[in-house]
């Protein structure tokens, strides 16, 4: 259970960049603690997501659950501190629409894969493009080392990862931007990580995680679920992560923190029970 400050990665050290960090206008949401209105919610149908969201709420992350089609959400005040104006979340894309999307002038922030009837169909929750001149996506890879040879070649900083299943294969998606300017980050990403080399990688680093993807719930041979990762230096203020929880286990660390939850990830372990991972900030 990773639920002292600061804490989480194993897998290859397959890109690290350490620059100097600064203000960044990418995802300040999921690592800064400047205090906010914020709320979360397990397995809420679309329609419920979009009404909350129209309420004045702004998606920090979104989740959604192959089984049900119900989506698990973090939301942050879009009146407060992290507001943003013209935010939006778009459903079942097909890749030919995200890129639409991206033309006409949006940034996306946190992309769901999904299979629709055999073929690929995202959720995005995305804003102006604005800040972040250069940044990009990568849908339906089909490994790891085809995402790590896309952010090379694009340069880019990567702020989401996403693994889902279409038709049965497994596939990758990703999102990046420019680590210059008012973006620039420390930051580090790593495939396959298990919660107890997290330990060790998070303290070693100083960082703070902003994204989590299950890459695998473990099984009877290898109970151990393992994970992909991405973090950034530090801010200031407590922070905690937590790979292992049951619903009931999250509310009690959000509780007894008051801590804001920016990362939430469900899966499946191997005895078929579902758990979260997620990450939290001083609030």
């Amino acid at each position: 259970m990773l639920c002292q400050p600061r804490s989480l990665r194993h897998a290859s050290l397959l890109a690290t960049l350490a620059l100097a960090a600064g203000a960044a206008h990418a995802q300040p949401e999921r690592y800064q603690t400047t205090q906010t209105d914020w709320w979360y919610y397990f397995g809420i149908p679309q329609a419920t997501v979009q009404t909350e969201w129209n309420s004045g709420k702004q998606v920090v992350c979104i989740d959604r659950n192959a089984a049900t089609g119900n989506y698990d959400v973090v939301f942050v005040s879009d009146s407060g501190p992290f507001n943003v104006t013209g935010d939006t979340i778009t459903y079942t894309q097909t890749s030919a629409q995200l890129a639409t999307l991206k033309s006409s002038g949006r940034r996306f922030v946190d992309l769901e894969g999904f299979d629709v009837g055999g073929s690929s169909r995202f959720t995005v929750a995305s804003v102006p493009d604005t800040g972040a001149t250069g940044w990009d996506f990568t849908v339906g890879q089909l490994n790891w080392t085809a995402i790590v040879n896309w952010q090379a070649a694009n340069d880019l900083r990567i702020i989401d990862i996403e693994k889902y299943d279409v038709g049965g294969i497994t596939r990758y998606a990703a999102v990046g931007v420019p680590n210059t300017g008012a973006n620039a980050q420390g930051w580090w990403w790593y495939f396959g990580v298990t919660e107890a080399r997290g330990n060790t990688f998070l303290a070693t680093n100083g960082a703070r995680l902003i994204d989590v993807e299950v890459e695998n719930g473990g099984s009877l041979g290898n109970p151990t679920p393992t994970f992909n990762v991405i973090m950034v230096s530090s801010n200031t203020g407590a922070d905690w992560v937590d790979l292992s929880l049951s619903s009931s286990q999250l509310n009690a660390l959000q509780q007894q923190t008051d801590g804001r939850i920016t990362c939430l990830e469900r899966y499946t372990n191997f005895l078929g029970t579902t758990q979260f991972a997620a990450a939290l900030v001083d609030n």
